[in-house]
């Protein structure tokens, strides 16, 4: 039997979007911004860290108060310390939270709906995935917010997450109040995209050749990992070969043979390896969704 274009829905591998550091390793700190870098590799295929795809063993929901709206995920990337792990004993005293000005209050409520659309959207929500990626900017927006406002309030990053979180319940309460969830972040949204686009340059959008480096290298890591038991690396290996397939179809059409065409398709995908494990903010800096559709099949065919 053909196989079908994977969903797009949560049954979909994920490219991750994650630093080169995981939200919950010791000494991760999004505020100021910075990346620490990877060690480079000698290996022709070295294992990337952290995963291209989704971590399941991370991306639990969160069961605490807030999981009627959910912003789980998007917690995880925008603060220091997991949620879960702030649950796990007796929950400190909040900090004192500072009196914001209007401008200030602006960025919390942007930062805040950020990230519940950066959440539903990893979470395949049919109504998020209308709005731009949000994980990567979201969090940028979030992490320049915080900056801005330790420096001018004297607040400690512990303060910024509190405020986050307080935000989040806000507006997950004037939702349940008005019975209208996705009217409500509709129209808490519609202001902060020109804010985002202000302060947080839209991402770009990967080529065909990119793209097909960015699944091979997240095919590579998931079957180095867990081999082909998962659905992750099945889906991963389908999108990769068939991106794949189509940048050397494109190549042809230039003109180049076949010698060349490996040449090329063995460049892109080195010089995507070295992005990945540099400094930089390597494939976050990238469009991901691109490449799913570089990855649809053609009307009336299957795979």
């Amino acid at each position: 039997m053909p196989r079908a274009w994977p969903s797009a829905t949560a049954k979909r591998p994920r490219l991750s979007l994650a630093a080169n550091t995981p939200p919950s390793a010791p000494g991760h700190d999004p505020l100021p911004p910075g990346r620490a870098s990877s060690p480079g590799r000698s290996e022709p295929k070295p294992r990337l860290r952290p995963s291209f795809v989704h971590d399941r063993t991370r991306g639990g929901p969160y069961t605490g108060a807030m999981i009627r709206f959910p912003a789980v995920a998007a917690l995880f990337a925008l603060v220091a310390t997991p949620l879960a792990a702030q649950a796990a004993g007796p929950a400190p005293a909040p900090p004192p939270l500072p009196e914001l000005d209007a401008e200030q209050k602006a960025q919390l409520t942007c930062s805040a709906v950020f990230a519940i659309v950066a959440s539903d959207q990893a979470r395949g929500e049919e109504a998020a995935l209308r709005f731009p990626p949000l994980k990567v900017r979201g969090r940028e927006y979030f992490v320049r917010f915080g900056a801005r406002t330790i420096d001018k309030t004297g607040i400690t990053r512990e303060t910024v997450k509190v405020l986050l979180e307080s935000e989040v319940e806000r507006l997950q309460k004037l939702a349940a109040a008005v019975g209208d969830p996705q009217g409500t972040l509709t129209r808490t949204i519609a202001p902060c995209l020109p804010r985002l686009d202000a302060e947080v340059p839209p991402l770009a959008k990967p080529t065909l050749g990119q793209c097909a480096a960015i699944l091979t290298l997240a095919y590579e890591e998931v079957h180095a990992r867990e081999g082909m038991a998962g659905p992750e690396a099945r889906d991963l290996k389908i999108l990769s070969a068939v991106v794949e397939s189509r940048q050397r179809k494109a190549l042809a059409a230039k003109g180049l043979s076949g010698d060349a065409i490996d040449r090329s398709v063995a460049q892109e995908h080195d010089r995507m390896l070295k992005e990945a494990l540099g400094t930089g903010p390597g494939v976050e800096k990238y469009d991901l969704q691109t490449c799913y559709e570089f990855a649809k099949p053609d009307e009336k065919s299957h795979y």
